[in-house]
C-alpha cells in the first residue's frame, strides 16, 4: 500500500514537472479490460478461502458437539470410576485435535499439548499419550492413542455388563464419528490453495496498481495519488483477507472452543454428583443386579440346551419370564 502510494506521488510529480506537452499518460482501455479479470480473480480467491473457513468451523463445531454428547452419555450411564477416566480422555481428545490441526512445526503445539495433558492426567498417563507425537509436530498419534483407549474402556464395560448395550453402541458410533470428522479437518489443513494461484493474482494486481497513475493523471491531475492510494488500500486489503483465511485452523478460535468443551463436561459431572438422589443410585444398583442375573440365566440356558429334547426356543421364553419376575421383585424392594 505504501509503495503504491509513493509510486503514484512520484508519477504525479514527474507529470506535473514535464508539463502538459510531455505528460506521462497511457490509454485507459487496457486497464478497463484488466480490471474485470483482476476483480474476478480477487472475488474467486476470497470466496474459496471463506468457504474453507466456513467448512472448518462447521467441522470443528461438529467435533466438539460429539465430544459433549459422548461425555454426557459416559457421565450418566457408566460407573463412576469408569466415567471419570472416560471424561478425562474425551476432553484430552479435544485438546489433541486442536494441537494437531494447528500444525505448528516449531514445538509450540507440542509444549501446549503437554501442558494440557499434565493438567488432565497424572504425569505418567500424560507422557504416554504425548509420546505418540511425530517429531516437532503433534500429528495424529496422540488423538489415535486417546481414541484407542476409549474404545478399550467401552469394550471392558461391555464385557462386565455394567452399562446398557444401546449406550455402548451409541458411544462407539460417536467415537467413530469423531475420528472421521477429524480426518475431514486434517484434509482441509493439508490441502491448501495452490501457491501459484495466489501468487499470480498478486502479481497481476501489483502490475495494475503500478500502471494506474499513468491512466488517472489525465483525469484526476494532482489528486491522482489520493485516488491511487484508496484503490490500492481496497484491492490489497481484499487480497490480504483471502490470503489470511486460506489456512482456517490458524485463525479459528480453537482454544476457547476446547475450553468450553472441558468446562461443559466438568459442569455436567458436577451437576450429576450434586443432584443425584439416593433412589436413583439404588435403581441403578438394582438394574445392574438384574442385568447380571439375566446374563447368568442365559449362560445356564446354553448349558442345559444339549440335555433337552426340544430346541432352545422352548427355554428362551422361560428365561425371559424369570428375568422379568426378578426385575419386578427388585423394583418392589
Amino acid at each position: 500500500f505504501l509503495a503504491a502510494t509513493a509510486w503514484a506521488i512520484a508519477v504525479t510529480a514527474a507529470s506535473l514537472a514535464l508539463g502538459p506537452q510531455q505528460v506521462l499518460t497511457w490509454p485507459s482501455l487496457p486497464f478497463e479490460l484488466a480490471s474485470v479479470f483482476i476483480s474476478l480473480q480477487l472475488v474467486f480467491r476470497t470466496q474459496t478461502s471463506y468457504e474453507r473457513l466456513s467448512e472448518a468451523r462447521t467441522l470443528f463445531g461438529d467435533l466438539t458437539g460429539k465430544v459433549n454428547s459422548i461425555g454426557r452419555l459416559a457421565i450418566s450411564h457408566l460407573p463412576k470410576a469408569v466415567s471419570n477416566k472416560f471424561t478425562h480422555l474425551i476432553v484430552a481428545a479435544a485438546w489433541c485435535s486442536m494441537a494437531a490441526l494447528r500444525g505448528a512445526s516449531n514445538g509450540r503445539a507440542r509444549d501446549f499439548l503437554l501442558l494440557k495433558l499434565s493438567e488432565i492426567f497424572c504425569a505418567s498417563d500424560g507422557q504416554s499419550i504425548f509420546g505418540h507425537c511425530s517429531g516437532d509436530e503433534v500429528g495424529h498419534g496422540p488423538l489415535n492413542a486417546v481414541l484407542l483407549e476409549l474404545s478399550c474402556l467401552l469394550g471392558d464395560v461391555g464385557k462386565d455388563g455394567t452399562a446398557p448395550e444401546w449406550v455402548l453402541g451409541r458411544m462407539q458410533e460417536l467415537l467413530d464419528d469423531i475420528s472421521v470428522t477429524f480426518g475431514r479437518c486434517d484434509r482441509l489443513r493439508t490441502t491448501p490453495i495452490p501457491l501459484s494461484f495466489g501468487h499470480h493474482g498478486h502479481r497481476c494486481l501489483v502490475g495494475f496498481l503500478l500502471g494506474l497513475p499513468f491512466v488517472l493523471f489525465q483525469v484526476c491531475g494532482a489528486a491522482t495519488p489520493f485516488f491511487c492510494s484508496a484503490l490500492a488500500f481496497m484491492a490489497l486489503g481484499i487480497d490480504e483477507s483471502g490470503a489470511q483465511i486460506e489456512q482456517p485452523f490458524c485463525i479459528l478460535p480453537l482454544l476457547p472452543l476446547c475450553n468450553a468443551v472441558q468446562a461443559e463436561v466438568e459442569a455436567m459431572q458436577k451437576m450429576l454428583n450434586e443432584r443425584q438422589p439416593n433412589w436413583l443410585q439404588n435403581l441403578r444398583a438394582r438394574h445392574l443386579v438384574a442385568r447380571q442375573m439375566q446374563t447368568l440365566l442365559r449362560r445356564l440356558a446354553l448349558k442345559v440346551e444339549p440335555h433337552l429334547t426340544s430346541k432352545f426356543e422352548v427355554l428362551h421364553p422361560l428365561e425371559h419370564c424369570l428375568a422379568s419376575a426378578l426385575c419386578s421383585w427388585l423394583s418392589a424392594q
